[in-house]
């Protein structure tokens, strides 16, 4: 399923075909845990993990980032990291100096590891000039994290119609009882809010409209609806739902990443408040 998002990129380099490559996530925290009232709030909801000054041959990047999906047999990394001109996407390949590459496992069994940067020097080249690049790659990113939830959410709401048909209780099937009937509807839709959110963002997004809120709606939507379908999917399944030899545990674990991947459920609330603060009547 880590394929589905902008983590395991391929990229093709002259006269060398093409390599996996890793991108290192936008990070996406609470206001509070960050700064105080008088900061700016988007300061707060989004900010680069890693900053970049002006070297001798280039650009020196600090920073760390735990946690990046593909990271551990990538050979190249994209990284976003904030200059005085705002942040910029740098491309950094495995062997810079530099650079620190700790292998992790993650709780939903995939790889993954922690990167660190301690004045990595980056030519000029491996800079994307463009001002847009990076906002343009974080809504893109913020996109596949939903497409991803949507796919999750959906075959883990099908897993669990599936289970309440044929396991019985009381000899009837427990998808008989009206309080199971209720949670399946309520996961039902909120599947397909995550699948109207996400297309009514994709499509502003493709077609260069504003699509800010848009984008905040359908995130909001993905980590709001993602935790509440993933915990009745595990809550009808009931022990079944946890064990290790049966899928459902590792949909409600790639469910819950998805839920903090690009930013919860209140930060995107948080950045639906600032937009709206800045729109006309």
């Amino acid at each position: 399923m880590e394929c589905a998002v902008p983590h395991g990129n391929r990229v093709r380099y002259p006269g060398r075909g093409y390599r996996p490559v890793a991108v290192l996530p936008r990070d996406v925290v609470e206001q509070t845990e960050l700064c105080g009232a008088d900061t700016d709030l988007e300061a707060a909801l989004e900010f680069a993990a890693f900053d970049a000054e002006p070297g001798a041959d280039g650009w020196l990047l600090d920073g760390s980032q735990s946690a990046v999906a593909a990271a551990a047999f990538a050979d190249a990394f994209l990284v976003e990291a904030r200059t005085g001109a705002g942040s910029r996407l740098f491309f950094l390949d495995r062997d810079t100096e530099g650079l620190t590459i700790t292998e992790q496992q993650l709780v939903n069994g995939t790889d993954a590891a922690l990167i660190e940067l301690r004045a990595a020097s980056v030519p000029e080249a491996n800079m994307i000039a463009a001002s847009e690049a990076a906002a343009w790659a974080a809504r893109r990113a913020t996109l596949a994290t939903c497409a991803l939830q949507l796919g999750i959410v959906e075959r883990a709401l099908e897993m669990t119609c599936e289970y309440a048909r044929t396991r019985k209780q009381f000899d009837k099937p427990i998808g008989s009882f009206q309080a199971v009937r209720q949670r399946l509807a309520d996961a039902y839709i909120d599947v397909e809010a995550v699948r109207l959110t996400l297309w009514q963002a994709a499509w502003r997004e493709s077609h260069s409209l504003p699509a800010e809120s848009e984008l905040a709606v359908a995130k909001f939507w993905a980590a709001e609806a993602g935790h509440r379908v993933a915990h009745s999917a595990v809550h009808i399944h009931a022990s079944t739902g946890i064990y290790l030899d049966y899928p459902m545990q590792r949909y409600f674990t790639a469910a819950k990443r998805a839920e903090f991947e690009a930013g919860t459920a209140t930060a995107q609330l948080r950045r639906l408040g600032s937009w709206l603060d800045t729109v006309e009547y």
